[in-house]
């Protein structure tokens, strides 16, 4: 009893050192292993701990976040090199923010040429426009029945200040008055959600999207300026507008997958940690696993084994 104990107690000291290296060296997501060891008097006792903070390749050039395989739309993977299994996608419930830090620990600027934020319904259906229209074509609903269903910002630095990009609001109007948005338009509303399902893609932004406040500026121009790149930029998506999905069921939560191709942050990062006690020929283990967020200071699921 003893050596589990002492086990359990190591590895809750390597979680404490993890967080700790965590607030104190890692600006954005982080990759890094440690060993530690244990004055345990007469008992050798130490333990190791992982944390992965970074996008990972998934069998191919891209990066993605969430972590491959550790998603939290699914615990079990059908096909883990599929970008679209749902353990390689996290959930975004409604009232929520995620943070998703579009620059790697020990960078400053997202210099890629490549992102795609795909997101999607967990059960493949589409989004009701506000009048109870099932459609997939942009211009499907009226403005007033096609509301922003998650907002996007991103914020980060210049040389003169902070400074931030948002959804682009564009429409058009027909002969009898009637407002529609427009392909332009580049906030996450239904229809281009629905869009997004129907081209197999999820995609409903991506560097060439136009931003707001210049709409003459796209991501990608806002984001690598030549002159005044912009520093430590932080991609927050927030679910916004209560809906319905196309077998008339109210959505609690979506899911959401960012796809690069250079390294960038994940919104958390996956720490474990396994604590070693050997006594009388025997080595007793515990084991400690979950996920941490920098950004909101919170430790969350974590499991553990002895």
């Amino acid at each position: 009893m003893q050596a589990v104990m002492q086990a359990q107690s190591s590895a809750n000291s390597a979680f404490e050192e993890a967080l700790v290296y965590i607030s104190q060296n890692c600006d954005a997501g982080c990759d890094v292993s440690n060993t530690i060891t244990m004055d345990t008097g007469d008992l050798n006792t130490w333990a190791e701990y992982a944390v992965y903070g970074e996008s990972q390749l998934n069998g191919s050039s891209y990066y993605y976040v969430p972590i491959p395989t550790l998603g939290s739309a699914s615990q079990e993977c059908t096909d883990e090199t599929d970008e679209d299994d749902a353990c390689n996608w996290n959930r975004l419930y409604y009232g929520n923010t995620v943070s998703i830090p579009l620059y790697a620990q020990g960078d400053t600027t997202f210099d890629g040429s490549l992102l795609e934020v795909r997101i999607r319904t967990a059960n493949g259906e589409n989004i009701l426009c506000s009048d109870g229209t099932d459609t997939t074509s942009i211009y499907g609903c009226t403005f007033d029945n096609n509301p922003v269903i998650v907002s996007w910002q991103i914020t980060g630095e210049r040389v003169d200040g902070s400074d931030y990009v948002e959804g682009y609001e564009n429409k058009t109007e027909n002969a009898m008055g009637i407002e529609y948005r427009t392909e332009n338009d580049s906030q996450i509303h239904t229809t281009r959600l629905n869009y997004a399902k129907s081209s197999d893609y999820y995609t409903v932004l991506e560097l060439s999207s136009k931003s707001a406040p210049d709409s003459l500026d796209s991501i990608e121009q806002a984001l690598q300026d030549a002159i005044d790149p912009m520093e430590y930029p932080v991609l927050k998506l927030t679910f916004v507008q209560s809906a319905t999905d196309g077998a008339d069921m109210p959505i609690t939560y979506l899911e959401y997958q960012i796809k690069t191709d250079v390294p960038i942050s994940s919104d958390s990062s996956y720490i474990t940690v396994t604590g070693y006690t050997e006594s009388r020929g025997e080595t007793y283990v515990w084991t400690k696993d979950g996920w941490f967020s920098q950004y909101s200071s919170s430790p969350i699921n974590f499991v553990f084994q002895n």
